[in-house]
C-alpha cells in the first residue's frame, strides 16, 4: 500500500533505502480494495512525496475504511544518506479508535555526531510536517544546520502550523551509532560469542540507557540525544538493546577461509584425534610437512601434520553455529566458531600482521548500528511494544558475493489504544505487579498492553484467600486488569504465645481455626477456636 526508495550517487547501484507497507488480507477472506501504490523517489538527491492512497476492506457486504498510507523520501546528501518514511492512519471501526503510527526507514550520517543528529531531525521533521516548508521550519526549531541542539523536545507537541502529531513513531535502520573506543579495551572475539559478554558493550553503545555509568560512578554515560528524554530537552525515543541476542550487526568482513592446525611429532596420534574431533562439522584434509596428502602411517619424516578444513564463509558458518551456542542458557561455542569470529570481525593490520580493532576517529569500527527506535506521543496513550527481534546471523560478510558489512536484523512491534494502568486497577487491593515498580525507576511509561499477563503480589503481612501471595493477572479489553481479587490481611502468629499448638500456616483477616495439641499427651484448655480479627 506504499512504497518507496531513496538512491544514493555513491556507491552506484548497492546504495540505497526501501521501505515498502503491506497490508495482510483479512482472515474472513474479505477482499482489500484500494489504489496500487506508485514506486517514488528513485532518482538520486532527491526528495519527493506520493499522494495518500486509500484503503478499504470488504466486510458484510458494506465498505468501511480501513487506513491512508503516504510514502515520502527524503535525501540528506548527495552520497546517499537519507531515507523514506511511511505515515499510516489506522481509521475508526468497530474495534478500536483511529490512530497513526510513522514509520522512518533512515540511513545516518558516519562521519560526524553533529550530522548523524541534523539527519534525524530533518527525518523526523518531515515525516512529521509532509510539505517541504513545513518541515524545514520545523527541523530549524529543534536542531541547527551544523547540528547544535536546540528544542527536540517540541517535535510532537500539538502545533497548529504543524497539524496534529502521529500516536507513535518508529526510526529504523543503519542508524550508524559504533560503540565508543573509550576505556574499552583486552576485547577479543571470545566476547563477541557470548551473550553474558556481550552485555559490556552496552556502556559503550550511546542509544542504549542499560549500564548508564561507564568510567565509573561519578561518570554517567553520555546518552545520544535521540534516546534522552523529553523533560531533559531529547526527542525521548528508546532503542532496542539487542547485544544479547546477536552479536555486533557491523563491519562483518568474512570470506571464504580455510581454518588449520599443526600437529606436532609428540603424541601425534593423541593430538590429531583432538583437531580431527574440532573440525569435524566443517570436513577437513589431512597434509604432511610437504603439502601432500597424508593418509598415514605416519613417521618423524611427515611432521609437523596440518589439518586444514574445507572452505567455508566466515561470517555465515559462524552465524550458523552461533544459533545453538554462545546464547542464553545455551553451552560456549567450539573453539573453531572463536577462530571464524576473527575473519568475520577482526582486521589484520598490514604493517604488522596482527590482528586489532579497526577505528574511526574515537569510536570502533564495531557495534549494533544497525537498530530500532520507537515512542509514543502519547496524545492518545497508544502503547508500543518490542515484542521480538532477530539478527540473521547466518548472512555472509562483504567479501562474499551478495554478502554485506551488515548483519540484517528484524523485529515485530506491537501497537495497541487498550491498556491497563500499573497502579490505578489496584488500588484497595493490596497488590503490586513488580514489573511496574522497574517501569518507575527506569521512567518508562507505567502502562500495561491489552492481552500481557504479569504476576501481582500482595504487600507484606496481606495474602491472596487461597493462602498464597502472587496471582496472574491479564490487561483485558476493556483495558482493566483481572481477575478482580485483592489481598487480606493476615494475622502474626507469635511463636511463644503458640509453641505448642499445630495451626495454620496462614490466617486471613476474619477467618476462625479450631487449634489442636501438637502433643497428643497435652489436653487443651479453654476455648479452641481462634479468630483473626481484621
Amino acid at each position: 500500500v506504499a512504497h518507496g526508495e531513496h538512491w544514493g550517487a555513491a556507491g552506484g547501484g548497492i546504495n540505497a533505502q526501501m521501505s515498502s507497507v503491506f497490508v495482510r488480507k483479512p482472515l474472513d477472506g474479505s477482499k482489500v480494495v484500494g489504489n496500487v501504490s506508485e514506486i517514488i523517489g528513485r532518482k538520486p538527491w532527491r526528495s519527493d512525496i506520493a499522494k495518500p492512497e486509500a484503503f478499504s476492506v470488504v466486510y458484510s457486504g458494506l465498505d468501511a475504511k480501513l487506513l491512508t498510507a503516504q510514502a515520502k523520501v527524503t535525501a540528506l546528501d548527495y552520497k546517499g544518506k537519507g531515507g523514506v518514511s511511511t505515515a499510516v492512519n489506522f481509521h475508526k471501526n468497530q474495534y478500536r479508535d483511529d490512530f497513526a503510527v510513522q514509520f522512518v526507514c533512515a540511513h545516518l550520517d558516519s562521519e560526524t555526531e553533529e550530522a548523524r543528529h541534523y539527519g534525524i531531525a530533518q527525518m523526523l521533521a518531515e515525516a512529521r510536517a509532509p510539505d517541504l516548508p513545513s518541515g524545514q521550519a520545523l527541523r530549524k526549531k529543534l536542531i541547527g544546520k551544523s547540528g547544535e541542539i536546540r528544542e527536540p523536545s517540541k517535535i510532537y507537541e500539538v502545533d497548529l502550523e504543524f497539524g496534529a502529531p502521529p500516536d507513535a513513531v518508529l526510526l529504523f535502520g543503519d542508524l550508524n551509532f559504533r560503540l565508543s573506543a573509550k576505556n574499552i579495551e583486552n576485547i577479543s572475539q571470545v566476547h563477541l560469542m557470548d551473550s553474558e559478554a556481550r552485555k559490556m558493550f552496552a556502556r559503550n553503545d550511546r542509544l542504549s540507557q542499560l549500564n548508564p555509568y561507564i568510567f565509573g560512578e561519578q561518570n554517567q554515560k553520555h546518552l545520544d540525544v535521540l534516546v534522552t528524554p523529553e523533560w531533559e530537552n531529547g526527542f525521548g525515543f528508546k532503542c532496542n538493546d539487542p547485544f544479547e541476542l546477536y552479536p555486533p550487526t557491523y563491519k562483518r568482513k568474512g570470506g571464504q577461509v580455510q581454518l588449520e592446525k599443526e600437529v606436532p611429532f609428540e603424541n601425534w596420534e593423541l593430538n590429531l584425534k583432538k583437531v580431527q574431533s574440532m573440525y569435524s562439522e566443517l570436513g577437513y584434509h589431512v597434509f604432511n610437512v610437504t603439502g601432500d596428502a597424508w593418509l598415514g602411517p605416519a613417521g618423524p619424516e611427515d611432521f609437523p601434520l596440518k589439518v586444514k578444513t574445507f572452505p567455508v564463509e566466515a561470517c555465515s558458518t559462524m552465524g550458523r553455529a552461533m544459533i545453538t551456542c554462545g546464547g542464553i542458557l545455551q553451552p560456549p561455542c567450539k573453539d573453531w566458531v572463536y577462530e571464524l569470529a576473527t575473519y568475520c570481525y577482526v582486521r589484520k593490520d598490514k604493517k604488522t600482521g596482527l590482528n586489532q580493532w579497526a577505528q574511526k576517529k574515537s569510536d570502533l569500527q564495531l557495534g549494533w548500528l544497525d537498530r530500532f527506535c520507537w515512542r509514543s506521543t502519547m496524545l492518545q496513550g497508544l502503547g508500543v511494544r518490542l515484542s521480538d527481534e532477530e539478527g540473521w546471523m547466518d548472512y555472509p560478510g562483504a567479501k562474499e558475493k551478495d554478502g554485506s558489512d551488515h548483519m540484517p536484523v528484524a523485529a515485530s512491534f506491537r501497537f495497541t489504544n487498550v491498556k491497563c494502568s500499573c497502579f490505578q486497577d489496584l488500588v484497595g487491593t493490596k497488590l503490586f505487579i513488580p514489573e511496574c515498580q522497574e517501569m518507575r525507576h527506569s521512567r518508562d511509561p507505567q502502562i500495561l498492553m491489552r492481552g500481557d499477563s504479569y504476576r501481582a503480589v500482595c504487600e507484606p503481612g496481606y495474602a491472596l484467600r487461597d493462602g498464597t501471595d502472587s496471582i496472574s493477572l491479564t490487561c483485558g479489553k476493556d483495558g482493566r486488569l483481572g481477575p478482580f481479587t485483592q489481598c487480606l490481611k493476615t494475622c502474626e502468629w507469635k511463636e511463644k504465645n503458640w509453641p505448642r499448638f499445630i495451626r495454620p500456616r496462614i490466617l486471613l483477616a476474619g477467618d476462625e481455626t479450631r487449634l489442636t495439641c501438637r502433643n497428643e499427651d497435652d489436653k487443651l484448655l479453654g476455648v479452641p477456636d481462634v479468630k483473626c480479627n481484621a
